[in-house]
């Protein structure tokens, strides 16, 4: 009897039948990654490889599974690409970065159903199926001791728990810790697990192929989630899952505009009177008023150093350029007002952002302030992280605007009337 074979073909079919049994976004994520059949990884896995993403396989490793099995597994590494594990890792530590693939493995296994995915799969909630023969015969004792406590340990874990909640938990377990620092057990950790995770790229390192692979892999994801969201084929897909998918598609607000927006609607008429043309129906000089508008803004500078230099130098150059129209005060504060330091920015004017204090935060001394001036400002920006307390709600009259850092965030809820802009967006 011949041995059962897998070919490039077998996945394409493979996803072939994703489509015809409805599993849209599954389908629509692998179709559009490279197939390659290889004995370079010992069972199945994707990753970014020459500009592309690519789904792997081992073809004695997929032949001798049922049908059912192959298709758990194509769900399984579309999940890895959903929620974007293989251009992300915690670090470059070998031993954190297995059990870093352990938590991925049971955040994504919760979502499937366990009676489909092959032997030797990591599922919260379940113990580990038996190794191999040949694998368990050659372990030592020690090995076999450590294989049945980390089995014991995953059958402890819930389902439905995201891959850093995992993560921390491997971190809390002494025994797993400490057996990572054995080679002989680590080899067991390895040794576990039905999909390759070795070829993911790092996390956040700042190349050119990690930026062009995160970016890529959006585009396939939004491909991917169009197609669902005009057929309806989401399939097996749970809804928290297509919510997270649709949200984390969604454009992001260019926080430049919504600045130019704001500061676009801070403004006053000013009414002056003038005489209208004369008509020669209607001899005679008639009064009239011509009606100007500007605005005149305060921009309250957090001096405590929780906004970057670099930061603080991409908000004023946006803030200065729109100069042109509108009186614009420099305004440094810590825990007090730095009247001295106070710079009007005209249109063509140099601003020195240079700090001028480096002490705490409030935001009382800001509104004091700009209550003191209330006929002079029709609006006031307060740029900082919003470490501080509440200063109780916008002037009636004057508008009021949070300019956060990228990583600030008010630490009170902002108040009608408040609007709030954060370097480098958001959600729409």
């Amino acid at each position: 009897m011949e041995e059962p074979t897998f070919t490039k073909d077998d996945l394409s079919t493979l996803i072939m039948t994703l489509v015809q049994k409805g599993e849209g976004l599954y389908a629509g994520i692998l179709f559009r990654c490279a197939r390659q059949i290889s004995e370079e990884i010992p069972t199945a896995g994707v990753a970014y490889i020459n500009k592309k993403f690519r789904l792997w396989a081992n073809p004695e490793f997929m032949a001798p599974l049922s049908r059912r099995e192959q298709l758990a597994i194509m769900k399984h590494e579309a999940l890895h690409l959903v929620f974007q594990h293989c251009t992300t890792r915690r670090t470059e530590d070998k031993r954190l970065h297995i059990i870093d693939n352990y938590a991925a493995d049971c955040a994504i296994n919760s979502l499937l159903d366990p009676e489909e995915l092959p032997e030797g799969g990591i599922i919260p909630g379940k113990a580990f199926s038996p190794v191999k023969p040949e694998i368990w015969d050659k372990w030592s004792e020690d090995q076999r001791d450590f294989h049945m406590k980390l089995s014991a340990f995953i059958e402890s874990l819930p389902l439905g728990e995201s891959r850093e909640w995992y993560f921390n938990k491997f971190l809390e377990n002494q025994e797993v810790m400490e057996g990572l620092k054995t080679p002989s057990l680590q080899e067991v950790l390895e040794e576990l697990g039905f999909d390759e995770h070795g070829n993911w790229t790092g996390e956040d390192d700042g190349s050119e192929e990690a930026e062009a692979a995160r970016a890529k892999l959006k585009e396939i994801i939004a491909r991917a989630t169009e197609d669902c969201q005009k057929s309806g084929q989401w399939g097996s897909v749970p809804v928290e899952v297509q919510e997270r998918i649709i949200e984390s598609l969604q454009p992001e607000i260019d926080w430049r505009k919504q600045l130019r927006n704001w500061v676009g609607m801070t403004r006053r008429g000013n009414r002056s009177t003038t005489w209208r043309r004369a008509n020669k129906r209607c001899p005679g000089l008639m009064p009239s008023a011509r009606l100007a508008w500007t605005a005149s803004i305060g921009v309250f500078i957090d001096q405590s150093g929780s906004v970057s230099d670099a930061e603080l130098a991409e908000g004023w150059g946006e803030i200065a350029g729109m100069a042109r129209r509108r009186q614009i005060d420099a305004i440094p504060f810590d825990t007090e007002i730095q009247e001295e330091h106070i710079q009007e920015i005209k249109r063509g004017s140099v601003f020195d952002p240079s700090r001028v204090k480096a002490g705490g935060t409030c935001f009382s001394a800001v509104m004091d302030y700009a209550k003191k001036k209330r006929k002079d400002y029709d609006g006031i920006i307060i740029f900082t992280d919003g470490e501080a307390a509440d200063p109780g709600p916008p002037l009636r009259g004057q508008r009021r605007l949070w300019l956060l850092s990228s990583k600030g965030d008010l630490l009170f809820d902002p108040h009608p009337g408040d609007t709030v802009v954060k370097l480098g967006g958001g959600k729409k």
